[in-house]
C-alpha cells in the first residue's frame, strides 16, 4: 500500500510539473505605448552589422544622471564602475541573423520584490537588486527570437528616463 501511494504521488507530481512548464509567461502591461516604443528602438538592431549594433548600443548606455535616477545613492559608485567596465568591454546588443521577432517583458520594482508573474521573465537575481532600485520603477527585458519560438537572445534592463530609453546591461551583477 505504501509503495502504491508513492507511485501515485510521483505521477501526480510529474503531471503537475509538466502542466506548469507548458504555461506561457506573459507580462501584464499597464501601457502598451512604452512596449511599442521600445520595440521600435530595438527593431533597428535586427539585420544590422556588428558596427551598427555597437553604435546603437552605445546610444542606449546610461549617463551618471540615469544611474542616480534608478539606484540607491549607496550603490552609485559600484554601479558606475560596473557600467564603465561594461562599456569598455563593448557590450553589444546583437541579435542573430535568424532573429526576426522581439518579445518585451515588463515588471515594476514591486513585481521583482514580490516575485509576481511579471517578475518570472527576469533573472532571479533582480529580486535582490529590487531593494536598491527606485520605487515604482518600470523595467523592461527584451528577447530577440526566431519567429514562433520563445527562446532567444535576452537583454535586460531597459528603463525609460525622461523620455529616453536607457540600457543597463545585466545590472543584477552589481549586487
Amino acid at each position: 500500500m505504501k509503495y502504491l501511494f508513492k507511485i501515485i504521488l510521483s505521477v501526480v507530481i510529474s503531471i503537475t510539473t509538466l502542466a506548469c512548464q507548458s504555461t506561457e509567461r506573459k507580462p501584464t502591461a499597464t501601457s502598451n505605448e512604452d512596449i511599442t516604443e521600445l520595440t521600435k528602438v530595438l527593431e533597428a538592431f535586427l539585420g544590422s552589422s556588428i558596427a551598427d549594433c555597437r553604435k546603437l548600443t552605445r546610444e542606449l548606455y546610461p549617463d551618471s544622471l540615469a544611474i542616480i535616477a534608478i539606484m540607491d545613492t549607496a550603490l552609485y559608485d559600484t554601479t558606475a564602475a560596473y557600467l564603465n567596465r561594461i562599456q569598455k568591454e563593448r557590450f553589444t546588443i546583437q541579435p542573430r541573423y535568424d532573429h526576426k521577432d522581439i518579445i518585451i517583458y515588463k515588471a515594476t520594482t514591486e513585481d521583482l520584490k514580490l516575485g509576481t508573474t511579471n517578475a518570472l521573465n527576469f533573472p532571479s537575481d533582480y529580486h535582490y537588486l529590487a531593494a536598491h532600485l527606485t520605487k515604482n520603477l518600470t523595467l523592461y527585458r527584451a528577447k530577440f527570437v526566431v519567429p514562433g519560438y520563445q527562446a532567444g537572445a535576452a537583454y535586460d534592463l531597459f528603463v525609460k528616463i525622461n523620455g529616453r530609453w536607457v540600457f543597463f546591461p545585466e545590472l543584477y551583477k552589481v549586487i
